[in-house]
């Protein structure tokens, strides 16, 4: 059967039109591979306003601007920018390849321009932030990396300017409703926009955010896991900076949103008892026959860790396991069974010398006549006992405490004991002050002395290394008469002497 003659026609003039593109676009490859990328991109040009569908010439326009941008001073008679160009061509591939054809045809070229005009996108960062911005908008659109109503968000957070980046993250949960479905265009956007804030570890402000946010999508699923996922990363990412300041800071604000998620708090503890852990097997591991000073910070590390941790969890009895372990593995204060025979050294190495009088050097030397005898007190040996442990994991010797900037005075004042008062009707007042005195020692431990007799020698020779150090005032805080109770606490290489006289006596005249 013959074919109506004005099929063949067209037939005929298909083929020919097929012939010569294909002819047009050979050419253009030709101009590239010669380097004539000025006469490439205007035939290109040419081919396209023939046929605007057709996408090969939007590609070799892509790549010929794409080598321009490595020298652009040599192009720029023809154009400003070609980076941009190059990205412009790219993004009508990008609406008018439904197939992505071009995209997958030649895969390795184009990450080559998609990380190159990365680099000079962050490149531009710190002189033009506004061209970066413009670089990144157009990046995203060629590439299909955009995500929606965070498109904007993301490209702040790219060039630094957080401050932006959070203005558009909260304006978004801000305006959007409670009650929003997975068919809104900006749902994928509020499921993924407090996990921006912490990849790009804008922490502070993702804390804000969730707890202004988190009750409003509360009953929404996937929104509520972005927020605990963010979280959890926050927490996790600042795990793995050297000090853990953040990390103890970021735990405190997670558990206080998350107190009642059981698998929250489970994951948070988990990773302390890891840091935890990891400190004790750096000491561990370091040569336990040359061993210095130094190698200590990572017994003090785990001490401070663990002191952080039982602030954050009060009740965990896994952390208070892992605290017995350790105090217990390193001996870094009396055992129970040595706590009453280190009480009875330590009253008697003190009063021995309160009995005797004792000759002091405080840059001066006095003679000290003797004094009476002090008994022991177990809130003050609780206070010495908690300083002790302050000093030792902040590595630290003195009165004023290095984390919370408390004195001896502010210790005592959280306790109960006071001095004489006498109660009127107007009101409570003290007649005779409280009085106390705190001595602190270093380089002495417990560490591998177990016998009980050794404790003995080790109290002793503690003491006495008060009394007898020159240019000092320990030695006369020790001999101080109006003192009448004391407690003794030591941990690891850390001492802590505190007297007090106490009255605890209320006169009432009402």
């Amino acid at each position: 059967m013959k074919k109506p003659l004005f099929l063949f026609i067209i037939t005929c003039c298909l083929s020919l039109h097929g012939f010569s593109q294909s002819k047009a676009i050979k050419k253009l490859y030709t101009l590239y591979d010669s380097r004539e990328f000025v006469k490439c991109v205007e035939h290109a040009d040419k081919i396209i306003k023939k046929n605007e569908h057709e996408l090969e010439a939007y590609y070799v326009k892509a790549i010929a601007y794409f080598e321009m941008a490595q020298l652009p001073q040599r192009y720029k008679d023809f154009t400003n920018d070609p980076l941009l160009e190059c990205l412009r061509a790219l993004t009508v591939i990008r609406t008018k390849d439904s197939q992505s054809e071009i995209f997958e045809e030649n895969e390795e070229k184009l990450a080559l321009i998609y990380n190159y005009s990365e680099y000079v996108a962050e490149q531009l960062k710190s002189t033009n932030q506004e061209k970066a911005i413009v670089l990144y908008q157009r990046l995203m659109r060629a590439y299909r990396v955009q995500t929606g109503a965070l498109d904007l968000a993301i490209i702040y957070a790219k060039v630094g300017n957080y401050e932006q980046c959070m203005r558009q993250v909260s304006r978004l949960y801000d305006k959007s409703p409670e009650n929003i479905t997975s068919s809104h265009e900006n749902y994928q956007a509020l499921t993924e926009g407090a996990l921006l804030l912490a990849n790009y570890w804008m922490f502070r402000d993702l804390f804000w955010l969730v707890t202004n946010y988190k009750s409003k999508y509360e009953t929404n699923y996937a929104i509520s896991a972005g927020f605990k996922k963010a979280v959890l990363l926050s927490i996790d990412t600042a795990k793995n900076e050297e000090e853990k300041n953040y990390f103890y800071d970021f735990s405190k604000q997670g558990l206080g949103i998350y107190k009642d998620d059981a698998e929250f708090v489970k994951h948070v503890e988990t990773q302390w008892l890891d840091v935890i852990d990891k400190e004790i097997d750096l000491f561990k591991n370091t040569d336990s026959n040359s061993r210095t000073w130094k190698d200590t910070i990572y017994l003090r590390n785990a001490a401070k860790y663990i002191r952080m941790s039982r602030e954050l969890f009060p009740e965990s009895a896994n952390i208070a396991q892992a605290q017995k372990k350790f105090e217990i593995s390193f001996h870094l204060k009396p055992l129970k069974h040595e706590q009453a025979a280190f009480q009875e050294y330590a009253l008697r190495a003190i009063n021995t010398w309160r009995n005797s009088g004792c000759q002091c050097d405080t840059g001066r030397v006095i003679r000290l006549r003797p004094v009476y005898q002090v008994d022991w007190d177990t809130t003050l040996t609780r206070l010495a006992q908690s300083h002790a442990e302050s000093m030792f994991a902040n590595n630290f010797t003195n009165n004023i405490d290095a984390v919370t900037g408390e004195n001896p005075w502010d210790r005592v004042n959280s306790t109960h004991l006071r001095g004489q008062t006498v109660e009127t009707l107007s009101g409570t007042y003290y007649i005779k002050a409280l009085q106390i005195g705190e001595v602190l020692g270093h380089g002495f431990a417990l560490g591998s002395t177990y016998e009980l007799a050794d404790i003995d020698t080790l109290v002793q020779e503690v003491v006495e290394s008060w009394i007898t150090t020159r240019f000092s005032q320990n030695c006369p805080k020790i001999m101080t008469a109006e003192f009448s109770h004391m407690g003794l606490a030591v941990y690891g290489d850390k001492w802590v002497l505190l007297f007090a006289q106490i009255h605890d006596i209320t006169i009432s005249r009402k």
